[in-house]
């Protein structure tokens, strides 16, 4: 088991290293936002939700990037508070590693550090604990 263990780290650090792979990776991501119908694909894809019976951290979050996509902002902010932010975060990054893979310099060198990362964790993880509060989960 070590030995898988290891090679799965490789991998995600091999990610982690590769500007070109990022760029692909979130190019999929913003080009899917805008592909993917509005109304969804009237499938459940959470796991927790069908597990638990209540909303995970990131339950929303792709009908939020879906909405930002097509310009429904407050349609974003009603499948998830941290939609908006998230999705302005993941144009910033992505238009970093765009720019990083022409100039071959950073646009904005705070994002290489763990400090966005680590900042948009904790808040989407408050911003759970809160609509867990406030709607009990269903929100």
């Amino acid at each position: 088991m070590p030995i898988l263990r290891q090679r799965i780290t490789a991998a995600i650090v091999a990610v982690g290293d590769s500007v070109g792979l990022q760029a692909a990776l979130l190019s999929l991501v913003l080009a899917a936002s805008a592909l993917l119908p509005i109304r969804g694909l009237g499938i459940e894809t959470c796991w927790w939700h069908y597990l638990f019976g209540f909303n995970c951290p990131s339950c929303g979050l792709t009908r939020s990037f879906v909405s930002l996509a097509h310009g429904r902002v407050s349609d974003a902010f009603g499948y998830n508070w941290m939609g908006p932010p998230l999705f302005l975060g993941t144009v910033l990054v992505w238009a970093d590693r765009i720019f990083r893979l022409s100039a071959h310099r950073p646009l904005l060198p705070y994002l290489e550090t763990g400090e966005p990362f680590r900042l948009c964790c904790y808040v989407l993880f408050i911003s759970w604990v809160a609509r867990l509060l406030i709607f009990g989960g269903t929100a």
